[in-house]
């Protein structure tokens, strides 16, 4: 009996570098289609946060795309959908990020808004309000849940006094407690170039990635290594 011998497909090589600043940069080039999705990824989850403030990384979920010193609140959301592409966000124990897909021919443009939120979010009061209430109603809906409830208790029991002992979504209480100041002393700690990784992967070149996370992310400072949980 013989076999028919069959060509092994050729993976895409990942290409990774690093800024002067810390950040990491990993790029998949994939020319099936003139798309490109870029992502960032902030080392920012649950487990970093405060014991008495949980669900403080899940609101940044949301803050995230309520505006910056140079972009109105959901401008960033609308651009990228107006260019027919998408943003998306998710955040769980050990991380938070943020993807846009959109044509490749807007690169730049992508990596552009993602550097300018990284270190210029506004802390508005009624922008916080607004986001506290609708990260506190995906609370509701968890607890709501009969699955949700049993893996909440099944994580007490595993992890006692680490903080993978909580999910993402948070506290009612606590998201209530949390201050403007709480949240922008998370966000100076955890929202660092040197704490993020840019991921770009689609019709694109490391080149360009790199003369695009240079141009726009490259004169914002390293900051102080974060803390991490025991």
């Amino acid at each position: 009996m013989t076999f028919a011998s069959k060509t092994v497909s050729k993976l895409p090589a990942l290409e990774t570098f690093a800024l002067a600043n810390g950040l990491q940069v990993a790029v998949l080039r994939n020319d099936a289609s003139p798309v490109v999705s870029v992502q960032l990824w902030y080392h920012a989850g649950s487990k970093d946060e405060p014991r008495d403030r949980r669900g403080t990384a899940h609101m940044f979920e949301h803050m995230m795309f309520k505006g910056s010193g140079r972009v109105r609140s959901d401008a960033h959301a609308q651009s990228v959908n107006a260019l027919g592409g998408y943003v998306s966000a998710a955040t769980d124990e050990d991380a938070t990020h943020y993807a846009n897909t959109l044509p490749a021919d807007y690169l730049d443009y992508a990596i552009q808004l993602e550097a300018e939120r990284m270190r210029g979010l506004q802390f508005r009061k009624p922008m916080i309000d607004g986001e506290r209430a609708i990260v506190k109603d995906e609370v509701r809906q968890q607890d709501a849940s009969p699955f949700a409830k049993g893996l909440l208790r099944c994580l007490a029991i595993s992890y006692l006094k680490h903080p993978y002992a909580w999910t993402a979504t948070g506290s009612p209480r606590e998201l209530d407690q949390a201050t403007p100041d709480d949240l922008k002393r998370f966000y100076d700690t955890y929202y660092q170039p040197n704490n993020a990784l840019l991921v770009v992967v689609g019709k694109t070149t490391a080149a360009d990635v790199k003369a695009s996370a240079e141009k726009w992310f490259g004169a914002l400072p390293k900051a102080a290594d974060p803390p991490r949980p025991a």
